[in-house]
C-alpha cells in the first residue's frame, strides 16, 4: 500500500517525545502520507482500544477508507524503577493496525467494534 492511499493516522501513546508537533504528524511526514491527517490519542491503558474505536467509527462513517492505528510508549522513560510494586508491571512496546472496511462479516462476527467496519462500503 502507498502512504498516500492513508486518510488518516490516530497514535496513541502516553510518552509522546514531544506534545507539539503530535507524533501523529511526524509518522505521517516521516511515511510520505501527504493526503492524511492525524492526531494522538493520551488515554494511557486503554488508549489503543479508543484508538481502534475511533479509527473503525471513521471507516464506519464511510468519511475514511483506510486509518492507521498506532500504540507506542516508552515507559521505561517515566517508571520509578525503585517502585518495585508497579514498575515490573510496565515496560515499552508499540503496534499497528490499519483499519479499512471488509467485504463480509468474517472478523465481525468476533470483534463488536469490527461489526460497523464491516457494514462500510466506501467506494
Amino acid at each position: 500500500m502507498d502512504p498516500s492511499e492513508l486518510d488518516a493516522i490516530i497514535v496513541c501513546t502516553v510518552t509522546p517525545d514531544m506534545f507539539f508537533p503530535s507524533t501523529a504528524c511526524l509518522v505521517q511526514h516521516n511515511l510520505g502520507a501527504k493526503g492524511c491527517w492525524g492526531f494522538d490519542l493520551i488515554a494511557a491503558c486503554s488508549g489503543f482500544l479508543y484508538g481502534l474505536t475511533t479509527g473503525a467509527h471513521l471507516v464506519a462513517a464511510g468519511t475514511h477508507r483506510r486509518v492507521l492505528v498506532i500504540g507506542a510508549d516508552t515507559m521505561s522513560r517515566i517508571i520509578d524503577y525503585t517502585d518495585r510494586a508497579t514498575c515490573v508491571l510496565f515496560g515499552d512496546g508499540a503496534g499497528a493496525l490499519l483499519l479499512e472496511p471488509t467485504e463480509d462479516d468474517s472478523l465481525a462476527s468476533s470483534i463488536p467494534w469490527a461489526r460497523l467496519t464491516a457494514r462500510a462500503r466506501p467506494s
